[in-house]
């Protein structure tokens, strides 16, 4: 009797426990609240968080040597002005430099999310976007030293021209080159699409 009496328990403490289980995992999970939002201020030597750009920077007592960095989230911004030695988040062009006092040497830049715009003006220490080929190039005053590129959507175009540097979209193949005078020294190319 004793062990058909244990037998019992044990089988509705695991069925309790299984319920249980269960019913926490078909709950909707809640995502975790970020710990920060907002303005941020960090000392230079420490690593700037995931999307955040810095935005400004002064000379401080507090950091060891280092200067403060001034921090801004980028969240809903299509255009910002970050300093030159802040990262710039993926998606996003660097279409203007020019030198700012509050940037501690470094050049401010202006930069512009890319939200699909056919075409797009980048300075040429820009990543140039998934999806966009160069297909022009040109001295810019207002880009500290780089060329400006033309960049230009791929949508499924039959041929192409881009500049030798540009990156070559998958489903194209180079068909021919000639010395051409707005790629910045590189060939133009002509590209086909296969397939």
């Amino acid at each position: 009797m004793r062990t058909f009496r244990n037998h019992v328990v044990r089988l509705l403490a695991g069925a309790a426990l299984l319920l249980g289980g269960l019913i926490a995992a078909s709950a909707p999970a809640q995502a975790a609240a970020p710990l920060y939002t907002g303005p941020l201020t960090v000392c230079g030597n420490s690593p700037i968080p995931a999307g955040y750009v810095v935005t400004d920077e002064e000379s401080s007592n507090s950091c060891g040597g280092y200067r403060l960095y001034y921090l801004t989230q980028v969240t809903t911004q299509t255009n910002m002005m970050v300093c030159g030695n802040s990262p710039i988040p993926s998606g996003w062009v660097i279409t203007d430099e020019e030198s700012w006092n509050t940037c501690g040497g470094y050049l401010r830049y202006d930069i512009q999310k890319v939200t699909g715009q056919a075409d797009l003006m980048a300075c040429g220490n820009s990543t140039v976007p998934a999806g966009y080929v160069v297909n022009d190039e040109e001295s810019w005053n207002t880009c500290g030293g780089y060329l400006r590129y033309n960049l230009e959507l791929v949508t499924g175009q039959s041929s192409l021209q881009v500049c030798g540097n540009s990156p070559i979209p998958s489903g194209y193949v180079i068909s021919s080159s000639e010395g051409w005078n707005t790629c910045g020294g590189y060939q133009l190319l002509f590209l086909t699409k296969v397939g």
